[in-house]
């Protein structure tokens, strides 16, 4: 139901910010009839760009692609699979399938956190501001863990390792300070509801990670109850689109949130490189504890087809790269193009990083060089794009990663190898959010931000 306002509304936001109002901006979010004295005002989710249409294709991609999934990921399990049903099955930690959920999780985070970026301009008290912006990088916080524990095999290799915490009491405690922490996080978005603009979007996300945690419940009645070896295939494949299931309706509400506070495509840009910052430096940081991690466990035997930690961070910087490029190439304006093809880039790198797609057709002598020669051609990639754009920072952060990734390669040790290919994705991942953002002197980013539909 629309909400109506003072019209004065955007003009007063615009002189407490020192800027004045944009007709353009107005435009954009708001669709207004004038009725005596006042406008209504109907929220920005309604109003943006052909981004609405977008956003329904994405769900119409995104239930084909886990449908190709689950069929592929119940022949393989059922034996009667082919080559392409190896390489997509969810079952396999370095498979496409592997790698489409993984990301579904990160998009969801770095989403999470480019709202909470927006949510600054929100028409609430400063504390309730405040108070929003840190639920959603609490989000955005565990859906990042999700995606390592995804892509590096994290909460396996604890609950199957031989230290001496009894099993039944490794995870329940994660488990736990999770749900306690999310339900703050969704607790302080329903009393804030009024200013999100939607109760329902916050519903869903609560739906979604329920969706995701009735996982674990399951897990738990597989140990206790001995189930017929026909049924496995049907029961992994269910437990898989449950949680693919809930994990596309925590991204697509999450989005929903952000589309809403950050109505301009501009401004949308601009609030996923930021968010792509916080992202990159918190993976940063994560990724040494990981590395060594990794050299705690074994890797072989009934590990070997398990994640690799120390593996996991680098194509999470690629991916969060990849999205802050196509975001800057939705914006529009001068170079879009450009930005697209380093999408690209980033997508292809990151893709390889974490699935070694071209171990299936190019044998490489010693395997641990394929994350080497991905981001070698990540850095080529990127400083040629600068380089015909005439970006000076695209080719000196291009060049960085090519020279980190040449000594990660003179030394080939595994530890030495992985911090060169992560701080090579770091740079890369740097340099691109630095030009997304609105300081990096990004064409059409607003330089103040605007205030978001109710």
């Amino acid at each position: 139901m629309p909400t109506t306002i003072p019209p004065a509304h955007v003009t007063d936001e615009a002189q407490r910010s020192g800027s004045t109002p944009s007709t353009d901006a107005i435009d954009e979010r708001v669709q207004a009839s004038h009725t005596g004295s006042r406008i209504t005002k109907r929220p920005a989710f309604s109003t943006g760009l052909g981004f609405v249409g977008g956003f329904w294709v994405a769900v119409g991609g995104w239930a084909v692609v886990c449908g190709v999934l689950i069929a592929a990921s119940y022949r393989q399990l059922a034996g009667i699979g082919g080559f392409w049903d190896d390489r997509l099955t969810l079952g396999a930690e370095h498979s496409l399938g592997a790698w489409w959920s993984g990301g579904l999780l990160l998009t969801a985070g770095l989403l999470a956190l480019a709202t909470a970026e927006a949510t600054r301009s929100l028409p609430a008290e400063p504390a309730a501001r405040r108070r929003l912006a840190r639920a959603f990088r609490v989000l955005g916080f565990w859906l990042a863990v999700l995606c390592i524990d995804e892509w590096a095999s994290l909460h396996e290799r604890y609950d199957w390792s031989d230290i001496v915490i009894p099993r039944e009491l490794r995870l329940p405690p994660i488990a736990l300070a999770m749900a306690a922490t999310v339900g703050w996080a969704f607790w302080t978005m329903w009393r804030q509801r009024g200013a999100l603009g939607s109760g329902l979007a916050t519903f869903l996300i609560a739906a979604g990670f329920g969706s995701m945690g009735s996982i674990y419940g399951i897990e738990l009645a597989e140990h206790a109850v001995v189930w017929p070896e026909g049924w496995r295939p049907a029961r992994l494949a269910f437990e898989e689109g449950l949680e693919l299931f809930g994990m596309g309706l925590v991204l697509f509400a999450v989005a929903w949130h952000w589309i809403g506070q950050a109505s301009t495509p501009a401004r949308r840009a601009d609030t996923v490189a930021r968010a792509a910052v916080v992202a990159g430096v918190g993976l940063l940081c994560v990724a040494p504890l990981l590395i060594l991690l990794q050299h705690l466990m074994p890797l072989e035997g009934k590990w070997a087809r398990m994640g690799v930690p120390g593996k996991a961070v680098p194509p999470m910087l690629l991916l969060v790269a990849a999205a802050t490029a196509w975001f800057a190439f939705l914006r529009g304006g001068e170079g879009r193009r450009i930005w697209l093809v380093a999408a690209i880039v980033a997508l292809l790198a990151c893709v390889e990083a974490m699935t070694s797609l071209s171990a299936w057709f190019v044998e490489v002598p010693v395997n641990r060089m394929r994350m080497d020669f991905v981001l070698l051609a990540a850095g080529v990639g990127i400083a040629a794009i600068g380089l015909i754009a005439k970006r000076g920072l695209w080719v000196a952060a291009g060049l960085v990663a090519v020279a980190l990734n040449a000594i990660g390669f003179v030394a080939f040790k595994n530890p030495v190898m992985q911090l060169a290919a992560t701080l090579g994705a770091g740079v890369l991942l740097a340099a691109l959010a630095w030009s997304a953002t609105a300081r990096g002197g990004a064409t059409g980013s607003p330089t103040k931000p605007e205030p978001a539909a109710r």
